[in-house]
């Protein structure tokens, strides 16, 4: 952490700038318009599979009758205790640097990401 600045940035792009979800979503905007644009939450795949996939068909002009056929078992997991780096103040910088970036998403995406602000240890389906 002590070789980033501020932003959060170093020298070299960061996985932190894999992060920005808004400014990445501005550039595909920007060439394809934001109707040709179907945003799919990570957390909405995990908990209505299902119901995600029926909303990715639709959006795509493909048969909605065809998601209750897909078999959404997990097909990887993460490994146990994968977490365990990462400490209370890490989590407390992470969840402070993108505050800004995920209140302008949640704007483009008209729907709130208030769970991305606590603490992911006690999010729910948390890694």
């Amino acid at each position: 952490m002590s070789s980033l600045g501020k932003d959060g940035r170093g020298c070299h792009r960061t996985y932190l700038d894999t992060g920005y979800y808004y400014e990445q979503l501005q550039r595909y905007i920007a060439l394809f318009g934001r109707s040709r644009l179907h945003v799919v939450l990570y957390e909405d795949l995990v908990n209505s599979p299902e119901t995600t996939t029926t909303d990715i068909f639709a959006f795509l002009g493909l048969d909605p009758a065809c998601a209750p056929k897909i078999d959404y078992s997990p097909l990887n997991r993460s490994a146990p205790g994968m977490l365990e780096h990462v400490d209370a103040a890490l989590e407390t910088w992470l969840i402070d640097h993108y505050r800004p970036h995920n209140e302008a998403l949640e704007t483009l995406l008209g729907r709130s990401l208030a769970a991305w602000s606590k603490p992911f240890r006690r999010v729910a389906g948390a890694l």
